[in-house]
């Protein structure tokens, strides 16, 4: 049986680097994409709200019902208990806290389907906020070390939060370095934890 010899000696490397630019390239096309859908997404999604002498903040929950959008902002500065009456059809996200906030001072930043409501006064300073956000992961677990699935998490103040997997893991995207993390869960005593820069926060519940 004759050997099939192979000639030459390998790919060129003026090859190689042609490779590597073609990966190049398609990774940042796929950023790209990433952007432009979540750009799309924001222009797209419809809302529909009828709500009549509703908290604020109760029409902000409806939103996150009927969309992806994820809302971070603070009571302290956003008077969320303010009673509004809406009526709105088939109207983008950007029109529907137009007319939420009309005449409030409150503005917001859109960044993919996450939305921070903030005072106009702290216009200077919403940039770097967003930069000052991190992407939270952790285990949430009882005295036994068993894994805890269903535990709430959100940020104090805020509405954004997840839920435990099956696992008692979660992940918990822009969170701001200085926010504090609400864990709650039925027959356990509530926790709140200080971020305080951390990227992994681990939780040990009680029994209340």
């Amino acid at each position: 049986m004759k050997k099939i010899r192979r000639t030459g000696r390998g790919v060129p490397p003026s090859c190689n680097k042609c490779f590597q630019i073609m990966k190049l390239t398609f990774f940042f096309f796929l950023i790209g994409l990433m952007q432009v859908s979540a750009s799309l997404y924001s222009q797209t999604t419809k809302l529909k709200l009828e709500m009549h002498n509703k908290k604020v903040v109760e029409v902000l929950e409806e939103i996150e019902k009927q969309s992806e959008f994820r809302f971070a902002y603070s009571s302290e500065y956003i008077d969320m208990n303010r009673r509004v009456s809406v009526e709105l059809n088939e109207k983008s996200i950007e029109e529907t806290l137009q007319v939420l906030f009309a005449g409030t001072g409150v503005k917001y930043v859109i960044r993919n389907r996450h939305i921070m409501l903030y005072p106009k006064d702290m216009d200077l300073y919403s940039e770097s906020i967003f930069s000052q956000q991190k992407n939270i992961t952790g285990k949430v677990t009882d005295t036994n070390g068993q894994s805890l699935p269903g535990v709430t998490i959100l940020i104090k103040g805020t509405t954004q939060g997840v839920v435990t997997d099956a696992n008692g893991n979660y992940s918990l995207p822009g969170v701001p370095i200085d926010a504090t993390l609400v864990f709650s869960f039925v027959g356990m005593r509530t926790q709140e934890v200080p971020v305080a820069g951390r990227s992994s926060i681990n939780v040990t519940m009680q029994e209340e």
